[in-house]
């Protein structure tokens, strides 16, 4: 009888234990988490914002991402908002030509003085390295906005070209999908012409969009709380833009030059 007693004590005090053991997983994975996508969206504040600030939005174009994107905003309708899922616009912020520190280039009359490129986009990585580091494709959503995979990278490049590009120079040369984290190799981005850096600000984003209302320039991004999700839920087969686990943060910015 002793032994029966002590076996179910010892039992019920594993159970115990167990129950503790993965709460405090799953706490630590939704902190985690969290925490993992307020950095990704700090990141976005600290550039995007403070890019688009020191822009003007008269050198500001959107595109939607070929093939995978399509927030559907008319650009050819004078007066409508235009929207899509790239932008990119010129900056004076660059290195002085006399003492390379970062400044903001300005001619004798105050105007700015173009310098550069700056191309913000989301898309998936390369398929291959997709099913290298997950296991798995995301499903395709056809003709429609692509929501199902929160795999997304949000990628910002500079491109020393002191002249807005054309919509068909960015689609063809510039949109590149990523195939590993280092993003200057060669065999990656780095034989773009003209690419001076490229970085990824985020890599679990499920929807970007960019709207031009002027004098505004809103943003709209959908990060998504993968270290908390994978482990409940079967991704990349439905559309996520409204799940729980999806964060919205949405910004509105008025360029100052």
């Amino acid at each position: 009888m002793e032994l029966i007693i002590t076996t179910g004590i010892f039992s019920i005090l594993v159970l115990v234990l167990f129950i503790v053991l993965r709460f405090g997983i799953s706490s630590w994975k939704n902190i985690e988490s969290k925490n993992a996508v307020q950095t990704q969206l700090s990141k976005v504040e600290l550039f995007m914002l403070e890019d688009l600030k020191r822009a003007s939005y008269d050198q500001i174009s959107v595109l939607d991402m070929p093939s995978t994107w399509a927030p559907g905003k008319g650009k050819t309708l004078i007066g409508q908002e235009v929207s899509g899922s790239a932008v990119w616009f010129l900056t004076a912020f660059a290195p002085d030509e006399k003492t390379g520190e970062l400044v903001f280039n300005r001619d004798d009359n105050g105007e700015p003085v173009w310098k550069r490129n700056i191309l913000y986009y989301v898309t998936r990585p390369s398929p291959e390295w997709h099913r290298d580091k997950y296991g798995y494709e995301c499903a395709s959503s056809g003709n429609s906005k692509d929501t199902c995979c929160p795999h997304k990278w949000l990628i910002r490049k500079e491109i020393d070209v002191s002249t807005l590009l054309s919509e068909s120079t960015v689609e063809n040369t510039y949109l590149t999908k990523p195939g590993g984290h280092y993003l200057m190799d060669p065999a990656l981005m780095g034989s773009e012409p003209d690419l001076l850096k490229a970085q990824t600000l985020a890599d679990s984003i499920v929807d970007f969009e960019v709207i031009l209302r002027s004098p505004e320039v809103e943003i709209n991004l959908r990060a998504f709380r993968l270290l908390e999700a994978q482990s409940v839920m079967q991704l990349g087969t439905s559309p996520l833009e409204n799940d729980s686990f999806t964060v919205h943060y949405r910004a509105r910015v008025v360029p100052n030059n």
